[in-house]
């Protein structure tokens, strides 16, 4: 975990021997939230998605093993049912999140953009009497926001659904054939 996270750090400050240039083309929300978001997964998802990992594993082997003890015969099951959800899981599932993940964090850089933006200019806003459009503008960035994240909770919901559909397989297939 440290170490994952010095060699990150280290990475990370390589982003400020940048030129001017560069600087003045990027967003300030865009490099802020890649600073945030690295730091966040070498600090915290990573070792949650390892226990996660570990948990889900043990949880298959021992229902795998309750259900040798209660039907043999559904062992048979496993490989055809697991090999199908691989290719679902493959195909569909992994590339898509993929993607979504990215749409979010592409979708938190205007907001964190804005944050900024109407903190450093507040004065300014007042002055010009904007309060409406900034906050229009910010307000436009976080339904983006909440859309993305929305799109990425459905399809964690419709592999939860699939998963559920072959347990329900295992359990019609364990009470018809005891």
């Amino acid at each position: 975990g440290m170490l994952a996270a010095r060699r990150l750090f280290a990475q990370a400050l390589h982003v400020l021997d940048r030129d001017i240039g560069w600087w003045d083309s990027q967003p300030q929300g865009r490099v802020l939230n890649r600073f945030l978001a690295d730091m966040g997964v070498a600090d915290g998802c990573i070792a949650v998605m390892i226990g996660i990992v570990t948990g889900a594993i043990l949880y298959f082997f021992g229902h795998t093993l309750f259900l040798s003890f209660t039907n043999p015969l559904c062992l048979f099951l496993v490989p055809p049912i697991g090999f199908a959800f691989e290719r679902v899981a493959a195909r569909y599932y992994r590339r898509s999140i993929r993607e979504l993940q990215r749409l979010v964090l592409v979708s938190t850089s205007p907001l964190d953009q804005s944050a900024s933006e109407l903190v450093c200019g507040r004065v300014t806003i007042r002055a010009l009497r904007a309060q409406r459009h900034a906050l229009s503008g910010a307000l436009e960035s976080l339904d983006g926001l909440r859309r993305a994240n929305f799109l990425k909770s459905v399809t964690g919901l419709w592999l939860g659904l699939r998963l559920n559909l072959v347990g329900y397989t295992l359990t019609v297939f364990n009470t018809l054939y005891p």
